[in-house]
């Protein structure tokens, strides 16, 4: 009769806890860059919708034919409220809520917020002039969106470290 060697397949116990320790040195080393990836695009995306409900205000106005509002800090929350021409809140964006905590108003030189907390769409498209400060909540990153010149268009910048301006 022949017998036929098995040959037994897998892992052994060693493979495994190495795989192990490998995975938990990556995962140590990779968590704090996650975070704070994850607060950057939270507020690139406070940015950009702040950039858009400028937008939305200012279409508003127009069809309306009434002059609409953009209000920071309404009754004292972080974030803001988008209101037509009638003073109704058709938007409102909380940091805390919509950001996960990740958000706050601040500038770089942590001496402002907001250069107006209240801004101001006419009908004809124009606007009030100012800014929104935006920070992460480390505040290694910020951006600015509002309007230079009271033309109404809406400008979004982040600020450049390296250079200590705005781009």
């Amino acid at each position: 009769m022949w017998y036929h060697k098995q040959h037994q397949r897998g892992f052994s116990l060693i493979d495994v806890m190495i795989v192990v320790m490998v995975l938990g040195v990556l995962g140590a080393v990779g968590t704090p860059n996650i975070r704070s990836w994850a607060k950057n695009y939270q507020l690139k995306s406070a940015s950009t919708d702040l950039y858009s409900h400028f937008q939305f205000a200012k279409i508003g106005a127009v069809k309306q034919n009434k002059p609409w509002t953009v209000v920071m800090n309404p009754g004292g929350t972080a974030g803001y409220e988008v209101r037509n021409g009638d003073n109704t809140a058709v938007k409102r964006i909380g940091f805390e809520t919509k950001y996960k905590h990740a958000v706050l108003f601040g500038d770089p030189t942590a001496r402002q917020r907001y250069d107006t907390a209240t801004f101001t769409i006419h009908p004809n498209g124009t606007s009030t002039t100012g800014y929104v400060y935006l920070a992460n909540t480390v505040q290694e990153s910020y951006y600015r969106v509002g309007f230079a010149l009271p033309n109404g268009l809406a400008r979004l910048h982040k600020w450049n470290h390296t250079q200590s301006q705005w781009e």
